[in-house]
């Protein structure tokens, strides 16, 4: 184990990473573009991906105070795997993931000769279904007329996470403001009413990434071991800052989502009218986005509209 002083990074972003990190006491902050993301403290790991083939993280890993981490590398753990069969199976998984694909390479990138993948039985082998790529987000109804310049930027500030099988994502009603696109392996999407699986290709967390909701409508678990990259809604509201064009698209689309979402039951004054009723009124209603001092209701304006506040 080493000692990191308060403000010390493990490792740079933008930079091949080989070893695993364990906190056995003090605090260690993720930071993307200035940005918290997550804390660690003891007994978490974190770069678990660095176990695998050409992760280079997006994201600083800054400690907060003076912090001692125990450091895994990948070489050491290559050469004692058989005194541990299920870390064995885990590093074949891993290996399989095309990670250097999920993460662009910075201008101080380390750069190797790739080794070919780990691979204990036939059939844990890579196939052809087996993608762990990353997903094209222009076909990703969320991104659909973007621009390429800011495609670029949210595929370069997409944070690439493992959940094993079992993981909870997140729990239904737990504050979420996060949008999941899965690479490799599957997701549960549970609630009282539904259940629905989002393998390879899929996505998750809109509504929270455009502050639609605030709260999850389901419970995220990983079915099996699964590579998902992540984008933060204030690493979002960064990119969107970078390219104000983009703005009254992804208004349009929380629009969207604010009308799909039955506003009306969700008004105390509505409570006791039939869904007939709601479902009459719902076609006249209309659905607003106000920026910060933006006004409403003009003083001694006409009146005779009810105004509902969703978010």
């Amino acid at each position: 184990s080493c000692f990191y002083m308060e403000g010390q990074q493990l490792c740079p972003p933008r930079i091949l990473c080989e070893s695993l990190f364990v906190v056995l006491r003090g605090e260690v902050w993720t930071e993307m573009n200035g940005i918290f993301l997550e804390k660690y403290c003891q007994g978490q790991a974190l770069h678990i991906l660095a176990l695998a083939l050409g992760f280079i993280p997006s994201y600083e890993s800054r400690c907060i105070r003076i912090s001692e981490v125990w450091a895994l590398p990948r070489k050491v753990l290559m050469t004692s795997l058989d005194r541990y069969p299920s870390m064995k199976r885990i590093l074949a998984v891993l290996t399989s993931m095309q990670l250097s694909r999920l993460t662009s390479a910075g201008p101080t990138e380390h750069k190797e000769e790739a080794t070919p993948p780990l691979v204990t039985s036939p059939s844990m082998a890579p196939t052809s279904g087996d993608f762990a790529g990353p997903v094209d987000l222009a076909a990703l109804a969320l991104f659909q007329g973007s621009s390429t310049d800011m495609l670029h930027w949210i595929q370069d500030n997409l944070e690439p996470r493992i959940f094993f099988s079992d993981s909870c994502l997140f729990r239904e009603g737990d504050h979420s403001e996060s949008f999941y696109i899965v690479c490799k392996g599957a997701v549960s999407l549970e609630n009282a009413t539904s259940q629905e699986t989002c393998g390879p290709g899929g996505t998750f967390g809109e509504a929270g990434l455009l502050a639609v909701s605030e709260t999850a409508s389901v419970t995220a678990s990983s079915l099996e071991t699964s590579l998902i990259q992540v984008l933060h809604r204030q690493v979002f509201l960064k990119g969107v800052a970078s390219f104000p064009a983009e703005v009254e698209h992804f208004d349009q689309l929380a629009v969207k989502l604010l009308q799909s979402n039955d506003a009306l039951n969700h008004v105390p004054i509505l409570e006791g009218c039939s869904e007939s009723f709601k479902m009459q009124l719902a076609p006249k209603c209309t659905t607003r986005l106000l920026r910060e001092n933006e006004c409403l209701v003009q003083k001694s304006s006409t009146r005779g509209r009810l105004c509902v506040i969703r978010s």
